[in-house]
């Protein structure tokens, strides 16, 4: 059985690397929801190579014919993917902080990769 993940952030530097362990994991993860900042194009090349089943592009165009979410809410939308079941938030600051807290309260399990999540809201991360 093939484990979901969603990479929030998947065209930075962590999100790279992270593609790069599932490529060499393929048998056992798929990367099933991905999400971008900014860079349309990097994203793009990723999900022409992975095609999950969604893709988010926070800020800027969407390249034309394609049904990417957006905004803020795309990150949201990834972290509760009914496919992934492991959600990577590699989102710098506290952006990442809405998205942690639905994939947590959606029973995913969640890898954080910034500290700001914690030192925002550690408490309620804990908690929840």
């Amino acid at each position: 059985m093939t484990i979901g993940v969603a990479i929030l952030g998947s065209t930075g530097s962590i999100g790279t690397s992270a593609m790069r362990v599932l490529e060499r994991q393929a048998a056992r993860f798929a990367p099933v929801a991905l999400t971008a900042h900014g860079n349309a194009t990097a994203l793009a090349m990723q999900a022409a190579r992975w095609t999950p089943s969604y893709v988010g592009l926070v800020r800027g165009d969407v390249p034309a014919g394609l049904d990417w979410g957006t905004g803020a809410e795309c990150l949201v939308a990834a972290a509760t993917h009914p496919a992934a079941q492991i959600v990577l938030n590699a989102v710098v600051g506290a952006a990442g902080l809405p998205a942690t807290l639905a994939a947590l309260r959606a029973g995913k399990r969640v890898a954080l990769a910034n500290k700001e999540t914690l030192v925002v809201a550690g408490d309620i991360v804990t908690a929840t």
